[in-house]
């Protein structure tokens, strides 16, 4: 049982102050319920709700907060926010010291039911559900049924968290594997809107599971000049994150969903999610997260509905993108899509070290389970399957084990599988076995130096002297754009930069199917980087396409509607600016600006626009972060590519490209079309290559673990009140409390 020494403050009629030696959550009383002296109306549930009619307002009046602490006992990095809280329920009780809203609810010895109300909150810092399964080591079990519930605020993120369920609609968490908190929600609307206003926070031990439902949860904008307060950085620091990290390629102001903790569990079924922008369902700061979907629409919304931009103007989508994921998978996520839509997101999931992922069809009678291998849910009903329909399929940069299945199908713009490594010491597996391909660039899958660091580091500069309430960023914030270290455009082998070589770090296993498409591998192509070497291995599977190592550059095809968009950017930032401060940039002065290059079908650097094939990226700032992960493949000698084919598949190559080892199986075989020429080892094959082994097999490396990290990017950091003086509780973020009966 966790157990913190906490100083308390409870706002009520006079702000009354309690002082706690041992508090469940570090910030809440451990008193069972009884009186209103949280703000909570008096009353019974029974005698406030059972003579309303539909239609009655049952409460409207300004609230302040009435708690202070954190209501995520794991997360130590930030222990005095103030929040104000509709209804706390410890044990299947309600603790009316910290709840507005415990007279409008149903408590049984059983579980606390929450039905038939419409709430609206306005105004940061609101909480309307914390669920504890703390004190006298008693799970909680909250059922919400017809219950529609909106939250909102305009402020500019300084009274906010989603790590510790600051302006969250829900939050909740368990005590163990055997005392699991668990809230069910049906028939019910969730909305909100503001930074960090997450729509369901599940921490250690703990299930939600939401069904025939909506969550819509907007969010704000966090890029300079926008809705951030001043002085906001893009950073990693947990404590004070209210976007993702903008070199992941996204931005965006909220998650809908978020995962924390040790073994918790979230299960989405006949419901649809939507976020304004950074996330719909995430996992972080995690260990062994669980995440279901099963018959449900995952999406973001479009950037004429959200502002934030996907980048489908620059590169000429018809499809009007958002930008964000639709999961994440990190701390050995276990994550399982089955019959789930994907709608406008920037990846369908993003990789940092996960367990098992897979995308298949669902069917009647699936069975679920969350964090500790229980089984939590049986579907039942039709099954259909999963369809993607975003700009990459999934984007990996610290450790992967997914499976494409059967029952998917993957509609994207660019790369079916983007995997962003070098120096990053991981190891992934991708398995696509019997999955429908779309990619209209024609990719599978696009291996590319990492520029999630690569000429994005951050310096010193960029974190000395940042504060937010006295604090420090106490850990890297990321620099104010991107640029090519190279510092000339053209290939990187004109530049001497280009590698080669490198042991086995990736295995693409494909399986079951007629696929096409090609597959990439663009690792050490950036300056002082190494090859990567990826093994494929095609079994029962017809393959037309490239398989390759290349040399890569970030850019784009050449279209005059794309050089005129980046003309505009060039001209508004003039000689560049400093978006974030610190060093870095092109010139080293701590400004960007947006610099291209045009190259020809060679990747040979040219001034004349009729010979353009591409345009190369030298530099960009933060606000163009869309074009993160874009880049251009010229099939050359590179990282080691070694193919194996067995169980009767075919390889049709149809473009030239470049491997270090084949191996045929008998009954397998190679079909070089015409005018294509097939690299092995550097000797040039066409025509049919029969079973056998060519080229040379480079030493298998030594085993390592894939990721499996257990915190979120950058990690947790301390911080805290330390002179020992009683915290006292933040009146200044009023709430507008609605609660009508339904």
């Amino acid at each position: 049982m966790k157990n913190w020494k906490k100083t308390l403050a409870v706002a009520a009629a006079g702000a009354m102050v309690l002082s706690q030696a041992a508090c469940g959550a570090g910030g809440q009383s451990s008193s069972d319920s009884g009186s209103a002296s949280g703000g909570g109306a008096s009353g019974t549930a029974a005698s406030s709700t059972a003579s309303s009619a539909s239609g009655d307002t049952l409460l409207s009046k300004k609230v302040v907060p009435n708690y202070i602490g954190t209501l995520d006992p794991s997360f130590t990095a930030r222990t005095d926010d103030s929040y104000t809280i509709g209804l706390y329920v410890d044990g299947n009780k309600v603790n009316k010291d910290y709840s507005y809203l415990g007279d409008y609810v149903d408590a049984t010895k059983d579980a606390v039911n929450i039905s038939d109300l419409s709430i609206k909150a306005e105004g940061s810092g609101f909480t309307a559900l914390a669920v504890q399964g703390e004190s006298g080591d008693a799970a909680s079990n909250v059922n919400i049924d017809n219950v529609d519930l909106e939250a909102t605020d305009d402020e500019d993120g300084t009274n906010a968290s989603d790590f510790t369920g600051l302006g969250a609609a829900i939050l909740t968490y368990g005590n163990d594997e055997n005392n699991q908190s668990t809230v069910n929600i049906k028939n019910s609307n969730i909305k909100t809107k503001g930074f960090e206003r997450d729509g369901i926070i599940v921490e250690d031990y703990s299930d939600v599971i939401m069904e025939d439902s909506t969550l819509d949860v907007e969010g704000a904008n966090p890029l300079p000049g926008k809705d951030a307060y001043d002085g906001y950085l893009s950073s990693a620091n947990q404590s004070y994150m209210l976007s993702p990290p903008w070199i992941l390629g996204i931005v965006g102001g909220a998650r809908a969903a978020n995962v924390l903790g040790t073994d918790s569990s979230l299960t989405v079924v006949n419901s649809d999610v939507t976020a304004g922008g950074w996330a719909v369902l995430s996992t972080d700061a995690c260990t062994r997260p669980v995440i279901n979907v099963i018959n449900s629409t995952l999406a973001i919304q479009p950037s004429a509905t959200s502002g934030i931009n996907g980048g489908s103007e620059l590169y000429g989508y018809d499809t009007d993108y958002g930008s964000g994921y639709g999961t994440y998978a990190i701390g050995g996520a276990k994550e399982y899509f089955y019959g789930t839509t994907f709608n406008n997101e920037t990846y369908a999931t993003i990789f940092t070290g996960s367990g098992e992922v897979y995308y298949g069809a669902s069917k009647d009678g699936l069975k679920v389970q969350n964090g500790t291998g229980k089984d939590i849910y049986t579907y039942s009903g039709e099954g259909q399957d999963t369809v993607v329909n975003t700009i990459f399929g999934i984007m990996d940069h610290q450790g992967a084990d997914v499976t494409l299945g059967e029952g998917s199908e993957w509609n994207t713009e660019e790369a079916t599988i983007l995997r962003k490594a070098n120096g990053m010491g991981t190891t992934s597996t991708y398995t696509i076995d019997g999955a429908k391909l779309n990619p209209k660039s024609g990719i599978i899958f696009q291996a590319m130096d990492n520029d999630d660091g690569y000429g994005t580091s951050a310096t010193e500069g960029n974190t000395k002297g940042k504060t937010y309430d006295g604090a420090e960023f106490g850990m890297p914030t990321f620099s104010g754009g991107w640029y090519d270290p190279v510092g000339k455009a053209g290939l990187p082998s004109d530049n001497d930069v280009m590698a080669t070589g490198g042991t086995i770090g990736d295995t693409l296993n494909i399986e079951s199917g007629d696929y096409a498409g090609d597959i990439y591998n663009g690792l050490g192509s950036g300056k002082d980087l190494d090859g990567v070497g990826l093994a494929i291995n095609l079994s029962n599977t017809t393959l037309k396409g490239a398989i390759s190592s290349t040399e890569t550059v970030h850019g784009l095809p050449y279209s005059e509607s794309a050089v005129e968009y980046l003309d505009k950017l060039a001209d508004t930032y003039g000689n560049g600016v400093a978006l974030q401060g610190g060093t870095g940039g092109a010139s080293g002065d701590g400004t960007y600006t947006v610099k291209y290059a045009l190259l020809d079908k060679d990747g040979k650097v040219t001034t004349n626009k009729d010979d353009a094939a591409y345009i190369q990226m030298l530099e960009y700032t933060i606000n163009e972060y869309y074009m993160q992960g874009h880049v251009i493949n010229f099939p050359a000698e590179g990282s080691t590519m070694e193919v194996q084919l067995s169980d009767n598949s075919t390889w049709n190559v149809d473009k030239d490209s470049y491997i270090t080892y084949l191996d045929i199986e008998d009954g397998s075989s190679v079909e070089i079309a015409d005018g294509a020429t097939l690299y092995i080892g550097g000797k040039a094959y066409t025509g049919t290559l029969e079973a056998g082994t060519y080229g040379e097999k480079v030493a298998a490396p030594e085993e390592s673990a894939a990721g499996g990290m257990g915190g979120g990017p950058g990690g947790r950091s301390a911080s805290g009140d330390a002179s020992g003086e009683a915290p006292q509780i933040d009146t200044s973020h009023p709430v507008q409390l609605t609660v009508t009966k339904k």
